[in-house]
């Protein structure tokens, strides 16, 4: 099963090539990648995300190694941010986090990320521990969630962001035209898997 993971890697060059004529520039001029960015950006990813993991198994003995690693990642995003200010085509756009409307636009996207992780994570566990469901139906429970997410998402991609009170209520009845009638779907589906 494995084996499932190789096919990233055509996935994987065709994007590396993509990257590298994109990088051309429309122009035809040679467009300035920052590889120290992405460097230290991967720097300061990979030891907080191993951090993180840790903290999961959190003992006496494992406390050094993460302090260690949150040393390492603020360290690495000390100087991701000096870097970054001096480059000439940053990895980061930092004068964006001034504009209000793009800061509060990422702290919504983090906050619906969160939820919408949350959800996909222990939604299964408590239809599975709670109500007994098998693995099966709450994996199929959770096909209008991800068919509405995928409905808002485009839909919120399709449009402009600044969406006057009219259109977002139509967007809301879109989706919900399409869930109620999944979830009666499902809820039918369910009950002739239960007999």
């Amino acid at each position: 099963w494995r084996a499932v993971f190789l096919a990233y890697l055509p996935v994987g060059l065709i994007a590396i090539l993509l990257v590298l004529l994109l990088a051309l520039g429309a122009r035809g001029g040679r467009a300035a990648i920052d590889i120290p960015g992405m460097v230290l950006l991967a720097g300061f990813v990979v030891p907080l995300l191993v951090a993180v993991s840790q903290l999961q198994k959190l003992d006496a003995a494992t406390v050094p190694r993460v302090l260690g690693l949150l040393g390492v990642a603020g360290a690495v995003l000390a100087l991701l941010l000096r870097k970054q200010r001096r480059a000439t085509a940053p990895r980061l756009a930092l004068p964006l986090l001034r504009q209000p409307s793009f800061w509060r636009a990422d702290v919504m996207g983090a906050c619906s990320g969160a939820s919408l992780t949350a959800m996909i994570t222990f939604l299964p566990i408590y239809m599975q521990v709670v109500t007994g469901a098998t693995p099966a139906e709450a994996g199929l429970m959770l096909i209008p969630l991800t068919a509405g997410v995928a409905i808002i998402y485009k839909s919120i991609k399709c449009r402009k962001m600044s969406m006057v009170p009219k259109e977002a209520t139509v967007l809301m009845l879109q989706i919900l035209g399409v869930m109620a009638p999944a979830a009666v779907a499902l809820t039918i589906l369910v009950r002739g898997l239960e007999r």
